[in-house]
């Protein structure tokens, strides 16, 4: 995947919850998006840090999860971002 490195501030990822397929997306999107774009996962079930884990600069990740339940009113969403990094 290549983006045009001037123009986005932020890249969403929003595929199905596959870690691997996220890892390799973040990856891609590391290498092609200008050092100040924002990074940002969809994930609600896998830790950002595993998501994060094949990346150069880690830091550059936050998570977005949505999460919707039974009633069409009650649905919330959260921000996370990495603020420990395992050695």
């Amino acid at each position: 995947m290549r983006c045009n490195p001037c123009r986005y501030n932020m890249a969403i990822e929003a595929v199905i919850e596959n870690l691997d397929l996220k890892q390799k997306i973040f990856a891609d999107l590391e290498a092609s998006c200008r050092p100040d774009c924002i990074l940002s996962t969809n994930t609600s079930t896998i830790d950002i840090t595993k998501v994060a884990a094949k990346m150069k600069n880690p830091e550059r990740i936050v998570g977005k999860g949505l999460h919707s339940f039974p009633s069409e009113l009650n649905m919330s969403s959260s921000v996370q971002r990495i603020t420990q990094l395992n050695s």
